[in-house]
């Protein structure tokens, strides 16, 4: 797992309560007959309903609102509607139905393409969530003397009591 799977997972126990399995496997098999493989990032439940987490944070990289935008649209959701991908994930829900969720941050959309993206994939059913949201949710539950047996949450209580962000407003 890279670090912005692990903060997603921790926002997903931490704020959301849910069970996760993260970095499942599964082979991919290719137009000519190669294979290769793929994984779900992470996979949850809150004992109700199941979520699959992709993650995608590039930090140069932007979905333009262009021809180029929709042909990245589609990878996406390609990626996210694999049968490999989807038969693995019904083996883990037994076969309900899994919510599809595309973690990313703001600047990976173009300004002037954000909401036509967010409808692409909103059309196929892909929700989108922003690594800023998640990242403010956590910082906001997180205790400056909390006790925390995570990295990621330990590094937020230390920038916070540091005052390096900003620490919860007093109620």
């Amino acid at each position: 797992m890279d670090v912005n799977e692990i903060i997603v997972r921790e926002w997903l126990q931490f704020c959301k309560n849910q069970f996760t399995i993260e970095d499942i496997k599964f082979k991919v098999y290719g137009s000519k007959g190669g294979s290769n493989y793929g994984n779900i990032d992470i996979l949850s439940t809150d004992g109700k309903n199941y979520y699959d987490y992709e993650v995608k944070w590039r930090s140069a990289w932007k979905i333009p609102n262009t021809q180029q935008g929709d042909e990245s649209i589609n990878s996406f959701i390609e990626q996210i509607f694999n049968k490999p991908r989807e038969a693995k994930i019904r083996e883990y829900t037994k076969g309900k139905k899994c919510n599809h969720i595309l973690v990313i941050h703001r600047q990976m959309l173009t300004k002037k393409g954000e909401d036509s993206a967010i409808m692409k994939f909103k059309k196929k059913g892909i929700q989108i969530l922003y690594f800023e949201d998640i990242i403010n949710q956590l910082k906001d539950k997180i205790e400056e003397l909390g006790r925390y047996d995570s990295e990621v949450k330990q590094i937020i209580r230390m920038l916070k009591i540091y005052r390096i962000i900003a620490p919860n407003p007093k109620v």
